[in-house]
């Protein structure tokens, strides 16, 4: 699921000249201070480009929550199948889910929540909640094959 959304260092810092330019254009380029346009124009970039990324990450949450939670109840119906042991194991698996179904729905909420201020932290967070989840189903799929 981890998908880096990251620009190219040259598109990054072709972005950041521009904003820079523009705030310099704005005040018709007198006064102000490069470097100080700069520094910004570099804070703004860096904040929607993180932006994009928590915005990208809540939506493949979403999808593969969504995905998940219809494989679940499909690996449920196919459990009624199993022996009792093999259940019982599944079941136990199965319980194992929702702590982690709440915490990618907490993942998501808190991206929506923060928006530009989700930091490269929360989205390794929302990623490793994600990768759990994706365990315990992997392991709850592989389970019901026999």
């Amino acid at each position: 699921m981890a998908e880096k959304t990251t620009v190219p260092a040259e598109e990054r810092h072709r972005m950041i000249a521009e904003a820079a330019y523009f705030r310099a254009y704005e005040r018709g380029f007198t006064g102000g201070d490069p470097v100080a346009d700069w520094i910004e124009a570099e804070r703004n970039v860096d904040r929607q480009l993180c932006a994009l990324a928590a915005a990208r990450l809540r939506e493949r949450l979403e999808l593969g929550l969504a995905t998940a939670t219809k494989n679940l109840t499909a690996l449920k119906r196919r459990a009624v199948s199993l022996a009792a042991d093999a259940r019982t194991e599944l079941h136990a698996e199965i319980e194992k889910l929702g702590p982690l179904k709440q915490a990618v729905r907490g993942k998501i909420d808190e991206l929506a929540e923060r928006g530009e201020q989700a930091s490269q932290k929360t989205l390794r967070q929302a990623e490793k909640v994600w990768g759990e989840f994706s365990e315990v189903m992997q392991r709850i799929a592989a389970g019901t094959q026999h």
